[in-house]
């Protein structure tokens, strides 16, 4: 059966690499333009092809293909040069941070799950928090700070909400403060089922940040 565009095969030649056989089809199209077709079979039954528009790049690729499947290369062999072509651009990438492909992807991947996909903002803010120099303080020192001019002010938030911070001292003390995220306050409110005692919490926590 022709195709639409009323193709012929007017032409093959074949490429041996001992038991292996590769192929090139030329194929004349109705309007004249001459299409090359590299073929071949990594898997006995199963062909891939790639069309080209010179017999030159035809034969380089099912060249190549021969050569692969002689050497026993079978998942090369599988990939075209668009595949190959992408594995290089990958390789590349990677060698900028001195990373092999699979450890760069399994770092990233990582990185998707900790962020719940939210990898650049994650990293924006990380780099905001660290690209300039500032004076680091832990959330103890800010409590006690918090809690030292309540106190001054006439203001009885130590006495009555000891427990409250006392919480948060325990669980986030030496943390320095810039490092707590809002999702870390979120989850850590969460710990408190009744909705008085955690906007309770929520209202004193936010006053000391």
């Amino acid at each position: 059966m022709k195709t639409p565009a009323e193709r012929t095969e007017t032409r093959s030649w074949r490429i041996k690499r001992g038991a292996v056989a590769t192929k090139v089809y030329m194929f004349t199209r109705k309007d004249g333009r001459k299409v090359y077709t590299a073929c071949w079979s990594p898997i006995p039954g199963h062909s891939k092809t790639r069309q080209f528009s010179s017999y030159e790049a035809a034969h380089a690729e099912a060249t190549l293909k021969a050569d692969q499947l002689a050497a026993g290369k079978l998942a090369v062999a599988s990939a075209d040069t668009r595949d190959l072509d992408e594995l290089a651009a990958a390789r590349k990438i990677a060698a900028r941070f001195e990373l092999p492909v699979m450890a760069a992807l399994a770092e990233w991947s990582r990185a998707r799950e900790l962020t719940q996909g939210n990898v650049i903002p994650a990293c924006e803010a990380w780099a905001a928090r660290n690209s300039s120099p500032v004076d680091r303080i832990t959330v103890e020192a800010v409590v006690k700070k918090f809690l030292a001019a309540k106190t001054a002010a006439g203001i009885k938030t130590a006495e009555n909400h000891a427990h409250i911070f006392a919480d948060l001292t325990r669980d986030f003390g030496a943390h320095d403060l810039d490092t707590i995220s809002a999702l870390m306050l979120d989850k850590w409110l969460a710990r408190w089922e009744h909705p008085s005692t955690r906007n309770t919490f929520h209202k004193h926590l936010v006053a000391c940040w």
